[in-house]
């Protein structure tokens, strides 16, 4: 049985990494442009 708290965590923590992953990408697009 998945732990709904766990579960909450899990997805905040997917989310973030994934903002930070976008703006390290947008970061890098500037210092090209």
């Amino acid at each position: 049985k998945l732990n709904s708290y766990h579960f909450k965590n899990t997805v905040y923590k997917v989310i973030h990494l994934l903002n930070h992953q976008s703006d390290t990408t947008t970061e890098e697009q500037h210092k090209l442009n």
